[in-house]
């Protein structure tokens, strides 16, 4: 009897360990953006609200892809699902470990930049250098350039705003800096 008992407390705490990892496994999954690989929105916005209350400086960045629904309806969905992969990689190589980079949503991107508003503007720097610019999409053997362009916000922490606050300051910033596009002031916009 106390054989059986060890054996069915063996077998019940390997079922609770299988439940456990799985259930980790599903928290993971729901923080990362399915398509482009990096976090989610739900994601950064833990990882900004722990920011927030560890009162620690940091800055924020808000990319929005210029004309990418033109670009979507020109060269197809499969092509606009790759550019946005694509992008997604190139900025989050611009960013370092301790910072975080997700997909807000559409075409939109966001990074959390530990540290001073300087460090942000070189990461801005690093963005409009190495991230924006031609882009290879192949599908089915037939490859298109496309050039991805890209509107930037940058905001730091005033250190008593909330989340959507800095938020709401970058998207101002972001669409500054689109409308500055439009305007001729800089050219870069999928193509």
């Amino acid at each position: 009897m106390a054989d059986e008992g060890r054996e069915s407390v063996r077998r019940l705490t390997a079922e609770i360990t299988e439940y456990q990892t799985r259930l980790q496994a599903s928290e993971r999954r729901a923080l990362v953006d399915p398509l482009t690989g990096i976090a989610n929105r739900r994601g950064f916005e833990e990882r900004l609200e722990a920011c927030i209350a560890a009162g620690r400086p940091f800055s924020l960045l808000l990319a929005d892809l210029n004309e990418f629904k033109a670009a979507n309806d020109r060269h197809g969905h499969l092509v606009g699902d790759e550019i946005l992969r694509q992008f997604a990689g190139e900025l989050k190589a611009q960013f370092r470990s301790e910072d975080a980079v997700a997909r807000w949503g559409g075409d939109e991107f966001v990074a959390l930049i530990i540290g001073s508003g300087k460090e942000a503007s070189l990461r801005a720097d690093r963005v409009r250098h190495w991230a924006i610019g031609d882009y290879k999409i192949t599908l089915d053997k037939k490859t298109t350039v496309v050039k991805v362009g890209a509107s930037l916000g940058t905001v730091t922490w005033n250190g008593a705003e909330s989340g959507q606050e800095l938020f709401a300051r970058a998207d101002k910033e972001m669409y500054l800096d689109k409308e500055s596009c439009r305007k001729g002031d800089r050219s870069v916009e999928l193509a």
